[in-house]
Formats: C-alpha cells, sequence, structure tokens
C-alpha cells in the first residue's frame, strides 16, 4: 500500500515536472533548474548499498537483471528474488530468507521512491 502511494506521488510529480520541460525551452534559468532537478532525482533512487545480492548495482529502479545480462528490468531486485521462488520448499530456511530480503527491498524502494517524489515536489519553488 505504501509502495503504491510512493509511486503515486511521484507520478504525479513527474507530470508537472513534464509540464514545466515544455514552459522551460525560453527560460534558460528554468531549464537549468530542471537540469539539476534531473540529476538529483536520479541520484535519489540509487540504493547505498546496492541490490539485494549484488552490492555493485546501485540503482533501484533500471539496472540489469542479475540472470539476464542482455536486457535491463524495471525494479530489478524484486524481479531477481522471485526468480525462482516458487520452486523453494515451503517453510524451508532459504524461502523465508528471501522472503523477509523482499520485504526490506520493497522498504528500500519506497523510501528512494518517495525522496526521488520529494526532489520532484521542490521544483515548484523555482518558478
Amino acid at each position: 500500500m505504501l509502495l503504491l502511494f510512493a509511486r503515486q506521488c511521484l507520478s504525479t510529480n513527474l507530470f508537472r515536472f513534464e509540464s514545466l520541460r515544455s514552459a522551460a525551452s525560453s527560460n534558460p534559468l528554468l531549464t537549468r533548474a530542471l537540469n539539476d532537478q534531473s540529476s538529483k532525482v536520479d541520484r535519489s533512487l540509487l540504493l547505498p548499498f546496492g541490490l539485494p545480492n549484488r552490492p555493485d548495482s546501485l540503482h533501484a529502479i533500471i539496472s540489469p537483471s542479475e540472470f539476464n545480462s542482455y536486457s535491463s528490468d524495471a525494479f530489478p531486485g524484486i524481479s531477481d528474488l522471485l526468480y525462482g521462488f516458487d520452486q523453494l520448499v515451503d517453510g524451508s530456511d532459504e524461502k523465508e530468507e528471501r522472503k523477509q530480503m523482499l520485504r526490506k527491498h520493497v522498504s528500500d524502494l519506497m523510501i528512494v521512491i518517495k525522496a526521488a517524489a520529494d526532489y520532484m515536489e521542490d521544483i515548484s519553488l523555482v518558478v
């Protein structure tokens, strides 16, 4: 539920951001502010300790999949944790550990998505 709320906040602010971007072509200061805002939003989507089982992959939203190096996944941490989940034995330590990792990762996602939404909201101070 909280992840949906964070996604809705980000979606609303992205819509407002895109409408400002179309108006920015004639205003160099607004263009600069929007570019700075974009880089802040992208940095806010980095996980300090990386994706689950992959500390070298920091981006929470777009990263290569652990199991398919030829493509990128949206929310790669979730797709990697769910990979092979159905084949794990119910009640096994491995399945319980994977569930716990999934809960923690979803919590981390809520935090970074909300932070990104908050950065997107700050642009209204410039206009």
